[in-house]
């Protein structure tokens, strides 16, 4: 027995769209979670003002750095601009990739993908 093309159209629809609420819950987490922490350290612990709070010394240690580049400092003296860019590339790239997968999993760590790049992006703009 054939499947019928109305079905398959919808259970491909549903899926899509159970993806994409997995990568937008993945994005919402990250972001979210991203941005309290820092804010939380940087405010709450204030890190801004003691510039090194001890965790579990010698092991874990906040220090304050502002990293006005990329990784290490690349790009440092440039506009941030493009880094700004390349943030929302690879957060566009990764919402195009998403509906290819199959499961829950993929579309949720896109999902996480997006919400560093978007936070990393948030802060740049910040």
């Amino acid at each position: 027995m054939d499947a019928k093309p109305g079905i398959t159209a919808l259970y491909i629809w549903q899926t899509r769209r159970t993806q994409l609420l997995f990568m937008a819950a993945g994005t919402l987490i990250t972001l979210v979670l991203d941005q309290v922490s820092k804010f939380a350290v940087v405010h709450w612990l204030d890190l801004a003002t003691a510039h090194v709070i001890p965790v579990i010394p010698p092991f874990l240690m906040f220090k304050m750095a502002w990293n006005q580049g990329a990784n290490f400092g690349v790009f440092k003296q440039h506009n941030q601009w493009p880094l700004i860019a390349l943030s929302v590339a690879v957060s566009l790239t990764m919402v195009l990739w998403t509906p290819r997968t199959r499961g829950r999993i993929a579309p949720f760590a896109g999902g996480m993908v997006i919400g560093g790049a978007l936070g990393n992006a948030l802060d740049r703009i910040l």
